[in-house]
């Protein structure tokens, strides 16, 4: 009777452990603030299987810049922006092995910036060592193997103990979160975007522009972050899907451009293509002085501009299927009109701003 009465004791022991640590996801994934870091992220693992044409992996330079629905309805492709803010550039690889497991997209498209600003510092630190810039991402992904991998590239030389608030990042947030009904949505970290990972940004600010096209010289990148620059390029050349790297349109000081020219260089002899749109102000036809919100990112009527000018090349130079009457992929048509009606109040808004200025 003793013997049975012990079994049953760690019967029922072994039962509330494994429900306390199955509990343990969910309830972080509720904890998660709900940024648009997190929509991001969490809207692209509600994207059905094997059905995105194309992802751009980027920072804040990719999901205020893509309008993947514009994209959609003026070509027939679909889209989706795998971006958080301050993207470092340690993340790029690892956002590609994460995407690739439910989709299998004929094109990347990544942003250059992170190698750009990745070793500038900010307080003391630089930006591709900077934590919060590593959570914009992890704190949001699922938990997987491939997550621990970018935590474990990232915290190289800390003791377990040190790196556990990095894999259970519920032990950063305030757990009285999980009982917030906004995010029961997200108790799988499974949420719809209903802007395929674009943001608005309400704002508006007149920036200074200076053309560096003509720019040839080159300056290498610092070694660190040259090692994840080559590290990104043979991965990439691993795998089946093309890809572009790409620079958006922003204020570009000259010593970027020497950065981007480098870049350029060591990619084309990778085979890659590369496509800085800085070169290309005039055809995009932004106005320096209404289309940005400052000058690093442009408002929704910069986006526009650069979604036609970036759709229009990626449609010239790459195979997609257009889609827009396969009645598998209605849900864009129902999607791209919500997204218009969203694009016609932000328009409105920022022309109030010019108005008052």
């Amino acid at each position: 009777m003793e013997k049975k009465k012990r079994l049953w004791i760690n019967i029922v022991c072994c039962f509330v452990l494994a429900f306390f640590f199955a509990s343990l996801v969910p309830m972080s994934y509720l904890a998660r603030p709900l940024t648009y870091n997190r929509r991001n992220i969490a809207g692209f693992y509600a994207e059905e299987n094997n059905t995105l044409d194309m992802v751009y992996i980027g920072g804040s330079a990719c999901f205020v810049y893509w309008e993947p629905l514009r994209a959609w309805n003026e070509y027939g492709f679909t889209s989706y922006n795998f971006a958080n803010d301050s993207l470092i550039p340690q993340a790029i690889k690892y956002y590609m092995k994460e995407i690739k497991k439910t989709q299998n997209p004929s094109l990347f498209v990544v942003d250059l910036r992170p190698f750009q600003y990745g070793d500038l510092v900010e307080n003391g630190v630089k930006n591709m060592e900077n934590e919060f810039n590593l959570r914009n991402g992890t704190d949001n992904m699922k938990y997987s193997s491939t997550r621990n991998e970018l935590i474990d590239e990232f915290t190289k030389g800390k003791s377990f103990i040190e790196k556990l608030p990095y894999y259970w990042d519920f032990l950063k947030y305030n757990m009285e979160l999980i009982f917030s009904f906004s995010r029961l949505d997200y108790i799988d970290n499974v949420a719809e975007n209903p802007y395929k990972g674009f943001a608005f940004m309400y704002q508006t600010e007149k920036v200074d522009f200076a053309d560096y096209s003509d720019v040839e010289e080159e300056k290498p990148l610092e070694k660190e972050i040259n090692d994840y620059f080559i590290d990104l390029l043979e991965y990439c050349k691993t795998g089946t899907s093309k890809v572009l790297f790409l620079v958006h349109s922003y204020c570009q000081q000259e010593e970027d451009k020497m950065k981007y020219n480098y870049m350029q260089r060591v990619i084309n002899e990778y085979g890659f293509d590369f496509l800085n749109t800085n070169d290309y102000y005039n055809e995009i036809g932004l106005d320096y002085s209404k289309d940005f919100y400052n000058e690093n990112h442009v408002n929704v009527f910069g986006a526009e501009k650069y979604t036609d000018f970036v759709a229009d090349y990626i449609a010239t130079n790459y195979d997609f299927v257009d889609k827009r009457e396969i009645k598998k992929f209605n849900r864009w048509n129902d999607l791209y009109t919500n997204f218009e009606s969203e694009t016609e109040k932000a328009k409105e808004i920022i022309s109030a701003m010019w108005e008052e200025s």
